[in-house]
């Protein structure tokens, strides 16, 4: 994962009213699940570096377990970052418990077309990375949801969806614990 250091304001960016925004200042297409895997509720957020969008996320959550999280990240920089590490599959597989076990070239639909990419499996989680359209594309999750997950570039009408989906369960929450 990457690291920023110096910058007021960097790190996650908390899901709000300004998400919308955070989607259409990001400097490339946002992939998001072609449909949300049944029984599942859609979490968002994302990283901030420099002052600048880094990266987005989409995750779709069953109770308190993510299914499958779709993560892109800017491809290009268009600024002078100051940068500890970055953020790579490996790395991010690291972070995940692998431990040498290999990688695999997988082909995923994005768009309706074949994007090809690498998985590697671990016990509890599958992860692929692609290059898409200029920009990184992570995606990890139970392997039966990777095994047939399709993908597409997201809009600003999913997003405010999203968003709007995401309330009504907060309000639900809410109205349980009154």
């Amino acid at each position: 994962m990457h690291r920023m250091s110096g910058q007021r304001g960097e790190g996650p960016v908390r899901p709000g009213a300004d998400f919308a925004q955070k989607v259409a200042a990001f400097p490339g297409p946002v992939v998001i699940a072609s449909a949300v895997p049944e029984g599942t509720r859609v979490q968002w957020g994302g990283e901030d570096a420099d002052g600048h969008p880094w990266s987005l996320h989409v995750a779709y959550v069953a109770g308190s377990r993510k299914l499958l999280k779709v993560r892109t990240v800017r491809g290009t920089l268009d600024w002078t970052p100051v940068i500890e590490t970055i953020e790579d599959f490996g790395t991010m597989m690291m972070d995940l418990g692998h431990d040498g076990e290999p990688e695999l070239p997988v082909t995923v639909t994005v768009d309706g077309l074949p994007v090809t990419g690498i998985r590697v499996d671990l016990p509890d989680i599958s992860g692929v990375h692609l290059k898409w359209q200029g920009q990184l594309v992570f995606c990890f999750g139970d392997r039966s949801v990777i095994d047939t997950m399709e993908l597409r570039t997201g809009t600003l009408a999913d997003f405010a969806e999203f968003q709007a989906a995401f309330a009504a369960y907060l309000a639900e929450c809410r109205a349980a614990q009154s």
